[in-house]
């Protein structure tokens, strides 16, 4: 969110692209979005970047820039028209700023937190700051950073993207950015938080959230031939190379009346028979 972040996010992209040609760096140039990839038959993915509207500084905008969007607002009429063309598919939003949350961002503090307000920041910065140090979760869950859900910009992001999601059911938005593990469904739709790759923060039980996870680990989706579609936790164990057990394990659609028939793409390497993962 820096002010000069848009030159860093092209350096970054030009890094990705010399050291790993094939990979897919979406949405590019640092666009709004939304960009599609056909992952198989059946399976479509949309990339949004969330991060253009809470961005301060520079943002690339028009065809100048290499984006298709013309305004804030066209995104969003993009996405609806991508959701509504393709109402036959299965359908993954992914985006890195979550839409639900129980985490910090979502304005979720411990009592350890309003003692220690440093430890949000750093995990041993166990400065005694009592009284003064609620004023910091208070206005992360009040005001907001622009990384908050409580910001302006943030509200007004997620309000416009909800107004199009909620218009579509079993479409599934996944997210990052809290560093945790959460899945939220609500008013027919499927909302994941899967930012805990590396490390681990705060996350509250309750709310709309049906599963909330304070561990390393990230979220997996198994798309199979006859139409259903599971969520499970891939989770490193107390061991090297061994995986935890499986904590959380869901079935976001069941199997269709018609089945749907997934293939492979020729890229996307060994996934278990019968599934695109």
């Amino acid at each position: 969110g820096r002010p000069d972040g848009y030159a860093y996010l092209l350096r970054q992209e030009a890094y990705v692209q010399e050291h790993l040609p094939t990979a897919h760096y979406l949405p590019a140039q640092g666009c709004p979005g939304p960009i599609t990839v056909q992952l198989a038959d059946n399976l479509l993915l949309v990339v949004l970047n969330t991060q253009w509207w809470v961005q301060n500084g520079l943002r690339p905008l028009g065809k100048a820039a290499g984006c298709t969007a013309i305004d804030a607002k066209a995104p969003f009429q993009d996405l609806y028209r991508i959701l509504d063309q393709n109402r036959h598919q299965q359908i993954v939003v992914a985006g890195h700023h979550p839409l639900y949350s129980n985490a910090l961002h979502g304005g979720n503090f411990t009592a350890k937190q309003h003692v220690f307000p440093l430890t949000a920041v750093h995990k041993m910065a166990y400065v005694p700051l009592p009284v003064l140090g609620s004023f910091f979760p208070l206005y992360r869950k009040l005001v907001g950073a622009e990384e908050d859900m409580a910001h302006p910009k943030y509200r007004k992001m997620r309000r416009r993207l909800l107004r199009v999601l909620h218009q579509f059911p079993n479409v599934i938005y996944a997210a990052g950015h809290d560093h945790n593990l959460q899945y939220f469904h609500y008013r027919q739709g499927h909302y994941l938080v899967s930012g805990a790759g590396s490390k681990t923060a705060f996350v509250q039980p309750g709310g709309k959230a049906t599963f909330i996870h304070e561990h390393k680990g990230f979220f997996s989706l198994d798309f199979y031939q006859n139409g259903e579609v599971w969520l499970r936790t891939l989770e490193p164990g107390a061991a090297a190379g061994e995986p935890a057990p499986e904590v959380f394990r869901a079935r976001l659609l069941p199997a269709a009346t018609a089945p749907a028939v997934v293939r492979q793409p020729a890229w996307a390497g060994s996934a278990p028979a019968g599934s695109a993962e």
